[in-house]
């Protein structure tokens, strides 16, 4: 159960340090796949 609960944290921080680093070293061929603009992003 020890192994279990310890993989379960080990993942979910993985998934918060995979958002933390697609916000911060984002491209810009990232940026134009979404094709969302200033205003609409805005709201």
């Amino acid at each position: 159960m020890k192994y279990a609960f310890s993989f379960i944290v080990i993942t979910h921080s993985l998934i918060h340090l995979l958002g933390y680093v697609k916000a911060f070293f984002e491209t810009e061929s990232s940026k134009q796949m979404v094709g969302v603009s200033k205003p609409i992003g805005a709201i």
